[in-house]
């Protein structure tokens, strides 16, 4: 049995020509390992299904360089691709790799316009139209849209039509669930597959196979790692594979939350003048926390740290749920609509999108005025209800501020929270007028030291192989994919062409992979002398037994014959 254990190959870096020798080559090793989404090893890669690229890079002359960030992508292979290392060169100068090329790095924003489209952005290129890589119409007004970074894509659901679907670049929607009753919320499963909220409430999971049914009467729903909270008759907390971890009945409840960070997990919920939690290490335990107003909306910062209750009104409360209490209350001229985080800051727009504020979360203290840094984003009609512009940048800890009127993106770091100084990057956002925004992270991504892992996604079956480029002259390496292939059918093989000679000169004959003749074929040869300058082009035609009716005076050999037909392909001949 094959095992996918490693490819261990030595980069070399690029020296001048008649340089490079063992002694002098700084060498850098790369170890390749295909993985299912729980870690496993895989022996097969199988089309549709998503799986982890895990590439480890060790330097055999010290440790390696600071900030090292490798390319990959995963392409066809073909008879004209280019070697390892110059197909590496030419990605790295171009971005672009041949037709079949999935593409394994940096950020892919989709956005969802007010005229239903769907545009895909890559923001790297920022030049004119250059960064608009893919645009899909939809039938209708999509009720969400989720970023699956598990199979690399856009999921959206259309109530009308009764489906979701996957879309993705260079590739034709995909229908992950037909028949539903009016799909609506979203939520992306780590382990594969995408959870959906019907009209009635009924909570599906979409994987491979039939939808499967997992709670009813829920009205909303928010996910956070590995885990998913659900609002309806009770609020409950679930694992990826549907398990209940916690359950509480709450039929007031206004807004959920999950936490999955470095505090532990949990499940926040708004009843009241409230905020309710329980820890998942003590699920019957129920903690309130008031709040002393009403909100309707709840974020939680990735650490698990600090809640931000929103909505209702113009303030923002900020818990501390260390403490157990409300630290600081932020006022706002417009209520706030959408927060989002960056790793130490809150980042939140107001709903009538003309401004958005950082906050530290490394200043908020009990008994002090926060301190939110604030940038106007542009005038304008304000977005419709339930539009989501701020954009989380994944590893680059930075958040995307759309202004929807503007069709432009701000981007937001956490300096911004006390430095005064605006965004000095914006990135302009094809299409109609944004709706929906959200970011795909295909980037190779260090998660261990020298260890950089993704997810990938092939939906047919054939011959690839995976390219990485450490970005350091010549470092770079390719690794074949075990995919398993179809037997090809002897109709899809080349056939062959054999010769007998006569006395007037050379009659063929043509037989399919089989090694039936091709009958009454018709076309033409190209016959190239090899050690000449001769070369000709004549028709042919074959009776019934697959032989030319004409014999061909040729020169002496050697000679390349290639045979041009309709009737079928075959293999060069080469007479020796």
């Amino acid at each position: 049995m094959r095992r996918l254990i490693a490819t261990l190959l030595c980069l070399g870096l690029a020296l001048p020509a008649g340089a490079q020798t063992d002694a002098r080559r700084a060498a850098m090793q790369a170890q390749v390992r295909f993985a299912d989404l729980r870690g496993g090893a895989l022996n097969q890669v199988l089309p549709g299904q998503p799986f982890r690229v895990e590439v480890t890079l060790t330097s055999l002359t010290g440790g390696l360089p600071r900030g090292l960030q490798p390319m990959g992508w995963i392409r066809p292979v073909a008879l004209s691709d280019l070697p390892c290392a110059e197909a590496a060169a030419a990605f790295r100068a171009t971005g672009r790799g041949s037709a079949g090329t999935v593409d394994l790095n940096g950020l892919l924003l989709g956005v969802l316009t007010e005229d239903d489209a769907l545009t895909m952005l890559d923001p790297e290129r920022n030049l004119g139209t250059a960064n608009l890589i893919a645009a899909e119409r939809l039938p209708e007004r999509p009720a969400a849209m989720v970023a699956d970074k598990t199979a690399g894509r856009f999921i959206v659901s259309l109530p009308k039509a009764g489906q979701v679907l996957a879309l993705q670049p260079m590739a034709e929607p995909a229908v992950l669930g037909r028949g539903l009753d009016a799909p609506g919320a979203l939520a992306a499963n780590p382990l594969g597959g995408t959870w959906v909220i019907e009209g009635d409430g009924d909570l599906l999971l979409l994987q491979d196979g039939p939808a499967r049914r997992f709670a009813r009467d829920v009205r909303a729903m928010d996910a956070a790692g590995d885990r998913l909270a659900l609002l309806g008759r009770d609020v409950m907390l679930l694992d990826p594979a549907g398990k209940v971890l916690i359950r509480h009945p709450a039929a007031s409840a206004r807004a959920v939350a999950a936490l999955a960070g470095d505090q532990g997990r949990a499940l926040i919920w708004l009843s009241g003048q409230d905020l309710a939690l329980t820890w998942e290490d003590a699920p019957d335990r129920v903690i309130r926390i008031p709040l002393w107003r009403s909100h309707d909306g709840i974020a939680v910062s990735p650490a698990g740290r600090f809640a931000f209750a929103f909505g209702g009104g113009s303030e923002v409360s900020v818990v501390d749920l260390a403490l157990g209490r409300v630290v600081q209350v932020v006022g706002s001229a417009s209520p706030v609509a959408e927060i989002a985080f960056l790793r130490n800051a809150a980042v939140m727009r107001t709903a009538d999108g003309t401004l958005a504020g950082v906050m530290d979360l490394r200043m908020i203290k009990p008994g002090t005025a926060p301190v939110v840094g604030q940038f106007p984003l542009g005038s304008g009609p304000a977005p419709s209800a339930g539009a989501q512009l701020l954009v989380p940048l994944g590893a680059e800890d930075q958040v995307l501020a759309v202004h929807a009127a503007g069709f432009t993106g701000f981007v937001l770091n956490a300096t911004h929270g006390t430095s005064g100084k605006p965004p000095m990057e914006a990135i302009p956002l094809r299409g109609g007028i944004p709706r929906i925004v959200r970011a795909l992270d295909r980037g190779l991504r260090e998660d261990a030291p020298g260890r950089f892992v993704t997810v990938a996604r092939l939906d047919q079956a054939a011959r690839y192989e995976l390219v990485i480029s450490a970005g350091l002259g010549e470092a770079a390496f390719c690794a074949p994919l075990p995919m398993p292939l179809p037997a090809p059918s002897p109709q899809d093989l080349p056939g062959t062409i054999s010769t007998e000679p006569e006395d007037t000169g050379i009659r063929l004959r043509l037989s399919d992979a089989a090694g039936q003749p091709v009958a009454q074929a018709r076309g033409h040869l190209l016959v190239t002398s090899l050690v000449g300058n001769w070369r000709d082009r004549m028709e042919f035609q074959t009776d019934s037994d697959g032989r030319t009716r004409d014999s061909y005076p040729l020169p002496a050999p050697p000679l390349a014959i290639v045979v041009e037909s309709d009737a079928a392909r075959f293999d060069p001949l080469i007479m020796e």
